[in-house]
């Protein structure tokens, strides 16, 4: 197999290199998609070709010095004159520093309680990041959403003959829901996500695959008191819970499982202490980020709030994505 050969570099082209080999911090590669469009989000979006005329670098070496780029974040290596890179700003910087600091000061001691949690789960409590955990979120002092006029949407694959009905796309019954993120093994509880096409993503194991979906489609009147934990890069810049920022960093309240049909589901374990938190807080559901997809997902603690009114039936779509555009 032909393998690409990066051009060398020397003398003037070598010089202007190194002017611009840092500030590749992002590519596309490292932003999320929705459908087959590429959602900017890291960095400072630039033209290769528009960073290199910004920095004076002669036309003549353009070629052989986006080719020996690489991205800082992800290791892509693919670049030429017409690439989309993203560079680091100052909003950036701040926001680094923060994750920076808040991991120093919580990442030990939140893999302590992970596996804390793990053995004892009942007793998390004597945990003190836990108890710290609890008295954050009963302090009302983190992020809250109202959900109002607000349309959302829940999926099933559609295995069989059988024709669903409203009923049958809501939440379980008490003592049949297994164990979800934000609820323990019997708990009613109803999620929705923001879009159609999240919750589309969020049952399938693999979204670019062609499925026959039943989707129904939800109309929330008015319901207050959201925690809201949906944050994304920019938003940590003024996100102010240190500890928060610390264990949506680190992936502890999004990271996505494994569907198998195990019962045991240690990752949910410490989703399911916040929302124990925040029901005992008052909360009315908490909105987080998808696993999946670039919306978010809500987890609604009363399944049968005289706000949540099923639109009409659940209908089934044809679910055939186009493969995602990378630039």
């Amino acid at each position: 197999m032909h393998q690409f050969i990066k051009p060398k570099l020397f003398g003037h082209a070598k010089n202007h290199f190194q002017k611009v080999k840092d500030l590749v911090r992002y590519c596309s590669y490292d932003q999320p998609y929705d459908k087959s469009e590429v959602i900017w989000l890291y960095g400072q979006k630039r033209e290769l070709v528009d960073l290199f005329n910004a920095y004076k670098i002669p036309q003549i070496y353009h070629a052989d010095i986006a080719a020996n780029l690489v991205c800082k974040s992800c290791g892509n290596h693919d670049f030429d004159l017409h690439s989309y890179i993203g560079t680091e700003d100052e909003k950036d910087n701040q926001i680094h520093i923060k994750l920076v600091e808040a991991d120093r000061k919580f990442k030990r001691k939140i893999i302590d309680l992970q596996e804390y949690i793990k053995f004892y789960p009942s007793l998390v409590l004597d945990n003190p990041l836990a108890r710290k955990i609890q008295k954050e979120i009963e302090s009302q002092t983190l992020p809250t959403c109202v959900l109002e006029k607000f349309d959302c949407f829940r999926s099933r694959i559609v295995g069989d003959a059988k024709v669903f009905n409203s009923v049958d796309l809501g939440a379980p019954d008490v003592g049949i829901a297994r164990i979800g993120r934000y609820n323990h093994p019997g708990q009613s509880v109803l999620y929705v996500s923001e879009s159609r096409d999240c919750s589309v993503a969020e049952i399938l194991d693999d979204y670019h695959q062609p499925a026959l979906i039943w989707v129904q489609k939800y109309h929330i009147d008015r319901i207050t008191n959201i925690l809201d934990l949906k944050i994304d890069w920019g938003g940590f810049l003024n996100f102010e819970s240190v500890l928060f920022t610390a264990l949506l960093n680190n992936n502890v309240l999004e990271r996505r499982m494994s569907k198998d049909n195990s019962t045991w589901k240690p990752g949910y374990l410490l989703t399911n202490f916040v929302a124990d938190c925040a029901k005992k807080a008052q909360y009315s559901g908490i909105r987080y980020n998808s696993s999946k997809y670039s919306d978010s997902n809500i987890v609604l603690f009363d399944p049968k709030h005289n706000s949540i009114q099923a639109v009409d039936k659940p209908e089934v779509f044809i679910h055939d994505p186009q493969p995602p555009v990378v630039r």
